[in-house]
């Protein structure tokens, strides 16, 4: 449902210089993201009476990384990276409901009209592998 931008900024320190594949990087990240009059449906079954919304949403993320990986070269020309981590989200979520039916002889509640904000913060885990061709000067 989401739409937006992403922003990276990341460093990457090689360990040694005679053993220059493991590396320790940290970065930094920002995500602006939103929605416009997006309509939701809750309700699983046929014989359920369901309950409608629908709102917009505009959404900050805002984190850092701290990664640890090992990069091969092979042949000068393709490369494997593989990398694990940690990393903190702080996320700023700001939304309308302009819209909702439900509630009264509904299982599902109706959803609250107005304007929102919730702020939250949690723990990221990274792992991953990456693969793909570099150049390297001889």
């Amino acid at each position: 449902v989401y739409s937006g931008n992403s922003f990276r900024l990341n460093t990457k320190y090689y360990l040694s210089k005679k053993y220059s594949f493991y590396y320790i990087q940290v970065g930094l990240m920002y995500k602006s993201l939103h929605y416009d009059t997006a309509f939701f449906q809750d309700g699983a079954r046929a014989s359920d009476t369901r309950s409608f919304s629908r709102s917009n949403e505009k959404a900050n993320l805002l984190g850092t990384d701290l990664i640890t990986g090992l990069e091969l070269v092979i042949g000068k020309l393709f490369v494997i990276d593989c990398f694990t981590g940690i990393g903190y989200r702080f996320k700023d979520r700001n939304y309308t409901t302009y819209y909702s039916t439900g509630g009264y002889g509904s299982q599902y509640p109706k959803v609250p009209l107005g304007d929102f904000n919730i702020n939250y913060n949690y723990i990221s885990f990274t792992l991953g592998l990456r693969m793909g061709f570099c150049y390297t000067k001889k």
